[in-house]
């Protein structure tokens, strides 16, 4: 059994973290960010690495299936902020809140971090690293010769 953190992709306009916030950041002058919320922001791709390694291996048990760190959604935010800000200056206002300051249909928990190196040990994967990952979709961005196309 794997229990998956949030997945994120490297893709503009996946609908995931990274794509969503790099959107937000050059479309708008505002954003609202929640600073006490953690979570453990996996990449799609070592889910997939992850998931191939544990069907052909003879692995069994709960596993947690999460990203290398437990990042704040803030400490995410700044991540993106800062790899789009060596492509071109990124001029937002950032708004901290609380997760339970946004109308969302459920209560969020406040910490649903994951250590995944049980996971790590078993299969001998290494999770890609989040800011590596904002560099990705940073560098994808600007090398489409915009911005803000998607």
């Amino acid at each position: 059994i794997l229990r998956l953190a949030k997945v994120y992709g490297e893709k503009i306009g996946d609908g995931t973290l990274i794509s969503n916030f790099m959107d937000i950041i050059f479309r708008e002058s505002r954003i609202t960010c929640a600073i006490d919320q953690r979570f453990s922001p996996v990449f799609v791709g070592d889910v997939c690495d992850a998931i191939v390694n544990i069907a052909y291996g003879d692995v069994k048990g709960l596993y947690h299936l999460g990203g290398p760190l437990g990042l704040s959604r803030i400490e995410c935010l700044k991540h993106v902020i800062e790899a789009a800000h060596r492509y071109n200056s990124v001029d937002i206002t950032v708004e901290t809140c609380s997760i339970r300051d946004f109308d969302l249909s459920e209560p969020r928990p406040l910490d649903v971090s994951m250590n995944s190196e049980k996971l790590m040990a078993m299969t001998g994967l290494q999770f890609r690293q989040f800011d590596e990952s904002c560099a990705n979709i940073a560098a994808s961005y600007f090398k489409r010769g915009t911005k803000v196309d998607a």
